[in-house]
């Protein structure tokens, strides 16, 4: 175990001087060098309570994992909505990692005052507080995690109404990490509940494998976290590509998700104008074949609000600005590998054409929507002319 958190302790450090060095910084990195400062300092103090238990890595050792998952949940929350800092809009996280730390720090250092023998006997055997603690902190971080799924799904949904081509924005790797987290959290909590009931013998083991769980979920996370490409990221990627935005066009380009289409003023005639109007655009100007193209930036060539024409999507066409414009994309590729004259070209070129931008993307969509790959449809009008 020794060797393993000396491992684990090195490849933080080596995460953290990555971080130090970065050029380019989110305001999510902040949670995200905490989260792993946090875990440093909970190994170490671990580490160190093996050795001998003190009243200083005893009160590490039991408060950071109450901080550690305000932290990366903060970091989660951040990545989804940048401008607003998790600690101000959702406080409530950090309720039992402040009244926790209250009370730990009150009992250990002002009240008990306890012997080194009675920090042993109390880390083995938490009393009756520190029990309803550990508990209600573990079914409050998997209620929290599944509202934060929730959160995610609200995102996805956002993203896909704004954009076109959402590769690096969908999040998917930080769904897989909550998940394992509920699970890892959902196994301690009823393998300490079977301890107190006797049925399982050793804590340590369960110390172990929860504490484990967590490290290689932290690594996870890290991991992903240094290559993310955040919506804050990927719109100073876009600026000063494509279509321009004039300043009346960003006014016209902000997204009001708060906003209600029961609420909206548009009638059934100006939603069936408006939609003629759009596949007017994409069917003569093509322009679909911007790779970044949003969803503002298209309001703006039809001079109507954003959230007009996304209700004008979603209710028209039943579909979110994503699909609709791969849709266009897919058709225009197939045309392309229908023609004979583009035989001496490769699917790739044909697929940048019509507005794809990377052969990863281009397979996936085109497969969702044809169920089979570009090069299997072209290997299909080959048999069929032969």
């Amino acid at each position: 175990m020794k060797e393993l958190i000396y491992v684990a302790l090195g490849c933080i450090f080596v995460f953290l001087i990555f971080f130090l060095f970065r050029k380019t910084r989110l305001k999510a990195d902040v949670y995200l060098v905490a989260t792993n400062v946090i875990l440093f300092v909970f190994l170490l103090s671990y580490l160190s309570s093996t050795e001998q238990l003190q009243v200083w890595n005893y009160l590490l050792v039991n408060l950071m994992p109450f901080w550690l998952f305000p932290t990366f949940l903060s970091y989660g929350l951040s990545l989804i909505d940048s401008e607003t800092p998790p600690f101000r809009r959702y406080p409530w996280i950090f309720f039992f990692a402040i009244v926790f730390t209250i009370y730990f720090l009150v009992d250990v250092l002002l009240v008990g005052k306890y012997s080194t023998a009675e920090l042993e006997h109390l880390y083995l055997e938490p009393n009756v507080f520190q029990h309803i603690f550990f508990k209600s902190n573990k079914i409050f971080a998997i209620v929290v995690m599944l509202w934060f799924l929730k959160q995610l799904r609200g995102y996805y949904k956002k993203v896909s109404n704004n954009y076109s081509y959402i590769e690096g924005l969908q999040l998917g790797w930080l769904r897989n990490f909550m998940i394992v987290i509920i699970a890892n959290y959902s196994f301690s909590l009823i393998a300490f509940i079977l301890y107190n009931f006797k049925i399982l013998g050793s804590i340590e083991l369960v110390y172990l494998l929860v504490n484990l769980g967590i490290l290689l979920a932290v690594f996870y996370l890290t991991y992903y976290g240094i290559q993310q490409y955040n919506v804050a990221q990927f719109e100073n990627a876009m600026s000063g590509k494509g279509i321009r935005n004039t300043a009346a066009g960003k006014n016209q380009g902000r997204v009001d998700e708060s906003s209600k289409y029961v609420t909206s003023p548009l009638s059934e005639a100006q939603i069936e104008s408006y939609y003629t109007q759009l596949v007017e655009l994409f069917d003569k100007e093509k322009i679909y074949r911007e790779p970044k193209l949003k969803v503002d930036q298209v309001a703006i060539r039809l001079n109507i609000r954003t959230h007009y024409l996304s209700q004008v999507i979603n209710t028209r066409y039943e579909s979110s600005f994503y699909d609709f414009v791969n849709r266009y994309r897919v058709g225009e590729l197939k045309d392309k590998l229908q023609d004979p004259k583009n035989d001496n070209l490769t699917i790739l070129a044909l697929a940048y054409d019509a507005g794809f931008n990377s052969k990863a993307s281009l397979n996936r969509i085109f497969k969702e929507y044809t169920g089979i790959t570009p090069s299997q449809f072209k290997s299909k009008l080959h048999r069929k002319s032969s």
